[in-house]
């Protein structure tokens, strides 16, 4: 099908799949309301729960159900040494080396749960060239945004998100470079940060690269060429781009006091301050009735949402002052140190003081005390008098008028103009695109290929890539680097490099489409055989969230052989292997 639609640009981009629609993260409305709705007889009678996915931004909406498990229990997982091996220098790059590959056993009735269907393990592999599928949840893409609309994701959100993410990335190495107990502590926001950091660079990279902006400046000017044509379509779904436009030029005005306000990321994602939002909104939303609550708040989602706030994780003060002193200097820096609700938050004093007096006062570390207030509703918290609730209440008025001035003059403008964009798309080309990502489950599909890259290797290039990487490799690039870290191997890998065959494949790259949210996915062959699972992409994959390139853009996987080899002659689990391949 690429290439084969009079709609799809030529040039370097001529193969790309203009894949339509994103999920609907706003209120459901409208059809979307009445699925939902539909959605408590669907699972009368059964054990699963039911979800609504907009698809092609409104032209479709199908109803999932699901059956959850919340018995879920680890069974392996190896060092990080080696499911990290090069850290972030090899983040989103290949040649890769990671055995990133964790299982668990699903619990049901204190029993493993014995599915009717499940996936076989291959235990041939598979070979350059092979037919791959991809069977996951991506998050989410961007593929139909309009240029007005990537044009404020170039000039005004990435670069700002960007400066966010290298601030916070510089504090927590200065917080981890303080203790080896406060490197463990803050590991897991530095790996996030940095994660982040990378794929957001490398998406503001592809929107400043002629190349991609031009071909994506094509392919909607060939869609809008073709609704000139045709005045029924025109008439339908030609206003679109100007509101797209007009919602663009509105949001710019606000962004960046909507953005620090509501934002997780804009306060260090602190976890105190977002069980204090969670119990705050629960007292003032549950008494209305589940439509008109904020969208985490209706019946659908408590049930997850309840889950993650009563779980009894450990919080560390010391990260806790570090992420909201960082969110405190990070409002100020934005919107000003004299901006009257920037006062408000400080109550006078510096942002580390501020939170010391925060994180050290509040009772929100105990799940038992959250539990306690959820439950006594409204009346529980204003009487609670804890520090972090009342920090939350003075940041909530402005944080709901900013959410809901994106939500009405952003969110619903793009909602309803993004309908008639994949509308317009859907009525010229059918179902013969797929929608953008929406978390939802979906077969990818792509071929085991390696690349080259036209830039000389002098000059940075990577030269030939091949698909697949070995074991002997992996020990190859530990002492290329002197097995420094983060190219340490673990005791068990050291102690076991006689014992591996070092010609086993340990990862391999296709060209299957995926994007965040794929990690962990089986990719399995056309026997329905798993022969790897994906953990990442390329850095050329990462300009997916608006245009997918076959050339070099590739899938990440660990090899199945791989897998195997490592259980059975580092780890000695021949149990699960067993049990994997039988």
């Amino acid at each position: 099908m690429p290439g084969d639609n009079p709609l799809f640009v030529s040039g370097n981009y001529a193969d790309l799949d203009p894949a339509l629609g994103a999920g609907n993260s706003g209120r459901v409305g409208g059809v979307g309301a009445g699925i939902e709705a539909g959605a408590e007889p669907a699972e009368a009678g059964t054990d699963l729960s039911g979800t609504v996915v907009t698809l092609y931004h409104g032209a479709r909406y199908h109803l999932y159900l699901n059956k959850r498990f919340t018995d879920v229990r680890l069974v392996f997982a190896p060092e990080q040494q080696i499911a990290f091996f090069g850290g972030d220098t090899d983040n989103f790059e290949y040649p890769r080396f990671n055995l990133d590959v964790t299982f668990f056993r699903v619990y049901e009735n204190d029993a493993p749960y014995k599915p009717e269907h499940h996936l076989s393990w291959s235990k041939q592999g598979a070979a350059d060239g092979d037919l791959t599928f991809v069977i996951g949840h991506p998050g989410s893409t961007r593929r139909l945004y309009t240029m007005d609309h990537l044009r404020f994701r170039r000039d005004t959100e990435l670069p700002w998100v960007l400066r966010r993410l290298y601030r916070r990335e510089v504090q927590l190495e200065v917080f981890r470079a303080r203790s080896d107990a406060q490197a463990l502590m803050g590991m897991e926001d530095y790996f996030n940060v940095a994660n982040n950091r990378k794929r957001t660079l490398r998406q503001y990279e592809g929107l400043l690269d002629p190349a991609l902006w031009n071909a994506k400046q094509a392919q909607e000017s060939r869609v809008r060429s073709a609704l000139d044509t045709n005045p029924t379509l025109k008439a339908k779904f030609g206003s679109a781009w100007d509101d797209i436009a007009r919602a663009q030029s509105e949001y710019r005005n606000f962004f960046r006091r909507w953005a620090v306000l509501n934002q997780d990321g804009a306060w260090g994602w602190s976890r105190l301050l977002i069980v204090a939002r969670h119990v705050s909104r629960l007292a003032d939303e549950l008494p209305k009735p589940g439509p008109d609550r904020l969208r985490e708040y209706r019946d659908s989602n408590l049930e997850a949402l309840y889950h993650d706030l009563f779980a009894d994780d450990p919080v560390h003060d010391a990260l806790e002052i570090d992420r909201l002193a960082s969110g405190l200097t990070l409002i100020a820096d934005t919107l000003g140190a004299e901006d009257e609700l920037v006062k408000k938050l400080f109550a006078g004093k510096s942002p580390r003081d501020r939170a010391v007096e925060l994180v050290t006062g509040t009772r929100l570390k105990d799940p038992t005390e959250r539990k306690r207030l959820v439950e006594g509703g409204a009346a529980a918290v204003n009487s609670a008098k804890d520090p972090m609730l009342a920090f939350f209440r003075i940041l909530d008025p402005e944080a709901r008028a900013t959410r809901a001035r994106y939500e009405n003059s952003v969110e619903a403008v793009e909602r309803e103009s993004y309908a008639k964009v994949a509308g317009a798309w859907f009525d010229l080309m059918g179902d013969q695109v797929y929608p953008d990502a929406t978390g939802t489950l979906r077969f990818a599909y792509g071929r085991i290929k390696g690349y080259t890259d036209p830039t000389p290797p002098e000059q940075g290039g990577e030269g030939v890539v091949p698909p697949f990487t070995t074991f002997a490799g992996l020990y190859q690039r530990a002492e290329q680097r002197r097995s420094q870290p983060p190219f340490d191997l673990p005791e068990s890998w050291i102690k076991a490099r006689t014992a591996i065959d070092p010609n086993v494949p340990f990862n391999f790259i296709c060209t299957a489409d995926i994007i965040g949210g794929n990690s962990g996915s089986p990719v399995v062959n056309k026997d329905g055989k798993v022969i790897g699972l994906i953990f990442d992409s390329n850095l050329h994959h990462l300009v997916s969230d608006f245009i997918y390139e076959p050339a070099r853009a590739r899938a990440v996987s660990v090899d199945a052989r791989a897998i195997i080899e490592a259980l059975t002659k580092v780890y000695g689990a021949s149990s699960l292997v067993e049990e994997l391949t039988r």
